[in-house]
């Protein structure tokens, strides 16, 4: 049985994953968190709040998978093969045909928070997705399973519902989340 303080306590150690962003940006851009990278103004809502609720959906895959185990079909190695291409393809995808020389300088496209966050949004969590989180949340439910995927499906409700807002008020892109001139901070010296 997977318990609230189980997923309250995973999700508190993935939360840095999606917004280690942040770091990266003031290291390797010399950007600050508030000023120079933009937490809510000007930030895409699919990533803030957005990504909370796909780390929460995959807390609770997780727990879920380490509690019941994986359904067959997910333990079978077409389906490894698969976690492995589709993020692979996703990450090729976002990459290259993706990119609107409109929007973003080539810089901005290669600056490292952009590199940070495709790698973890194309690569990382599709990979973590087809593991953990579409197995245990489709297609069957094992008896008293319902309250707490349902709970994830909110989580993933929650990203969904960023990427209709920035949609709707045109938030992404937005060359303010990737600079084009950044440099590595200086730590000592």
């Amino acid at each position: 049985m997977v318990l609230a303080w189980q997923v309250f306590l995973l999700w508190l150690a993935l939360l840095p994953v999606p917004y280690g962003m942040f770091p990266v940006a003031w290291y390797f851009e010399s950007r600050d968190i508030g000023s120079g990278v933009p937490i809510w103004r000007d930030q895409s809502k699919a990533f803030v709040p957005g990504d909370a609720g796909l780390v929460l959906a995959t807390a609770i895959g997780i727990l879920l998978a380490r509690d019941q185990g994986l359904p067959e079909w997910a333990s079978t190695w077409w389906w490894y093969t698969l976690s492995i291409l589709a993020p692979l393809g996703a990450l090729y995808v976002g990459r290259r045909l993706l990119y609107d020389k409109d929007s973003y300088t080539k810089r901005q496209w290669n600056s490292p928070s952009k590199w940070y966050h495709d790698v973890v949004m194309f690569g990382m969590f599709p990979a973590v997705a087809f593991v953990y989180i579409f197995p245990m949340y489709w297609p069957v439910w094992p008896e008293g399973g319902a309250p707490i995927r349902i709970t994830g499906l909110l989580g993933i409700g929650l990203w969904i519902s960023g990427l209709i807002w920035d949609a709707i008020v045109k938030q992404v892109p937005n060359p303010r989340q990737h600079p084009e001139y950044y440099e590595r901070r200086r730590l000592f010296g």
